[in-house]
């Protein structure tokens, strides 16, 4: 339970279908680093679907602070389609009306 706090499917806008990659914020670091281990043993870097590589990286943006500021960034902003927007699950961080999530896309439970 709460391995992982955001996650975020990129699409593409005119077809609604995925980007082809998501991102996803562990909860905690042992989450994310246990996460790397069993999908490298699981899919090798040589296996292929649908002709497409799959791979497991850090993103640029790390913790759920950070990710909900990015959130509310210019750009995320003018996407409309709460199913578009990354979602936001239960954290124990606080997040202050300055810097949190908004609108659709944020669930509490």
């Amino acid at each position: 339970e709460g391995s992982f706090n955001y996650v975020h499917l990129p699409r593409i806008f005119g077809t609604g279908r995925n980007k082809g990659f998501a991102f996803v914020n562990f909860a905690e670091t042992s989450e994310a680093t246990r996460f790397m281990s069993n999908f490298k043993a699981s899919y090798p870097a040589q296996t292929k679907f649908n002709d497409d590589s799959w791979c497991v990286a850090p993103a640029v943006v790390q913790g759920y602070q950070a990710n909900a500021v990015a959130a509310r960034s210019q750009k995320m902003r003018r996407i409309r389609k709460s199913c578009y927007r990354p979602l936001f699950v239960s954290t124990a961080e606080p997040i202050g009306r300055e810097h949190g999530p908004r609108q659709a896309g944020h669930v509490v439970r």
